[in-house]
């Protein structure tokens, strides 16, 4: 079981956070775990991410990150605080990457 999957995207700032919203384990989360996980995955959480709007926490000045919720699950978007991409850049990005799928 796991309380969250975290994906690295390869020559990127950012990384992936994918949690249920109520903060619940997934056993899904678990057999994941040391995967090779891609768009086609995350589509099974986050179906509809081409339509997700984000929010802004401020977690500075550990890492900056966007949010989001798509039914049970929520998806954090981390990136680092030192102002080397915003959050308009990552979010971008990510609808690039998950056009891949």
């Amino acid at each position: 079981m796991g309380r969250g999957l975290c994906i690295s995207v390869e020559g990127r700032p950012w990384f992936i956070l994918i949690k249920r919203s109520d903060l619940k384990e997934d056993p899904q989360f678990g057999e994941l775990h040391g995967s090779n996980v891609g768009p086609s995955t995350i589509c099974q959480f986050i179906p509809n991410w081409q339509s997700l709007n984000w929010e802004h926490p401020s977690l500075e000045p550990i890492s900056s990150e966007s949010f989001s919720r798509d039914g049970e699950y929520r998806i954090n978007l981390v990136y680092p605080a030192d102002g080397s991409v915003t959050a308009d850049q990552v979010e971008s990005d990510f609808i690039k990457y998950m056009s891949r799928n």
